[in-house]
C-alpha cells in the first residue's frame, strides 16, 4: 500500500493531492482486494467438501485474479479520471502497474537475497532446526 500510495503520488499530480491523500486512496483501492479475495476464499471453500474440475478450479483463479485488476484500475480512474484523459489515464495506468511489479520484484530480490546470505543459492526453510 506505500508503495501504491508513492507510485500514484509520482504519477497522478495534476489532482495536487499530498501523500497521505494518496496513502487514503491506496487503502480504499486495498480494501477492495481484500473483499475480493475474501470472495475468492468463500468460492473455494465448498472445495474442501466436494473437489471442484481442474477448469473450475482455473476459471476462478483466473476471475477473481483479473477482477482484481480492473478493481485496482477502476479505483484509480475512479479517482482521477476527470483530470485526464483518455490516453494520458492510460498510460499512467499502465506505467502504475508496471512499477508496482517492478518493486515486487525488487522486495523478493532483496528478501531471497538475505535469505541465501547474498548468494541466491538454493533456500531451505526448515522448522524443526
Amino acid at each position: 500500500m506505500p508503495l501504491a500510495a508513492l507510485n500514484s503520488f509520482v504519477l497522478f499530480r495534476r489532482k495536487k493531492l499530498n501523500l497521505s491523500e494518496h496513502t487514503i486512496i491506496a487503502g480504499m483501492i486495498l480494501l477492495g482486494i481484500l473483499l475480493l479475495s475474501l470472495l475468492g476464499t468463500l468460492l473455494f471453500y465448498p472445495n474442501l467438501f466436494a473437489p471442484y474440475s481442474d477448469g473450475f478450479s482455473d476459471a476462478i483463479r483466473i476471475f477473481i485474479i483479473s477482477t482484481i485488476f480492473i478493481f485496482i484500475g477502476y479505483g484509480y480512474v475512479n479517482a482521477f479520471g476527470s483530470d485526464y484523459g483518455f490516453f494520458g489515464l492510460s498510460y499512467r495506468l499502465l506505467l502504475f502497474y508496471l512499477l508496482i511489479f517492478f518493486e515486487i520484484f525488487l522486495l523478493f530480490l532483496v528478501t531471497f537475497g538475505i535469505l541465501t546470505d547474498w548468494k541466491f543459492g538454493e533456500v531451505v526453510i526448515s522448522v524443526f532446526d
